[in-house]
């Protein structure tokens, strides 16, 4: 999917969503994982910390760019956004074992409320 398109999506299912916190503090993992199911592609990353129960956001990257439900934006965005204090602010690549603890604090009925949010938005662009 193109960039523009997939960022006029997520912008769309973020205003439906009246631009909640939730999808970028408290439930950036079911919003990337459900991201990642949407689009059938990409990969998770932790932000600002490893191993992966202490990072402070996840992200999915697809193609050159990091989504969360602000939509794409590059590594400098990401920290920029993520501001960690004394962290070395990194954006790390989620490996099997972080990708299963990621994948063990899931709300699934969040990320299938969210796959089904994406898919309206998806309708309206």
């Amino acid at each position: 999917m193109e960039p523009d398109k997939l960022d006029k999506i997520i912008g769309k299912f973020w205003k439906s969503k009246g631009e909640s916190d939730l999808y970028t503090l408290g439930r950036c993992a079911d919003f990337a994982w459900a991201l990642q199911k949407f689009l059938n592609g990409g990969t998770m990353y932790t932000v600002g910390g490893s191993p992966p129960e202490i990072a402070w956001h996840v992200v999915l990257k697809y193609g050159d760019k990091y989504y969360d439900a602000r939509g794409g934006q590059n590594a400098d965005q990401v920290i920029f956004h993520n501001p960690i204090a004394g962290s070395t602010r990194t954006i790390i690549k989620a490996g099997p074992e972080a990708t299963q603890h990621i994948i063990s604090l899931l709300n699934n009925d969040f990320v299938q409320d969210t796959i089904n949010g994406l898919k309206k938005a998806e309708q309206k662009v």
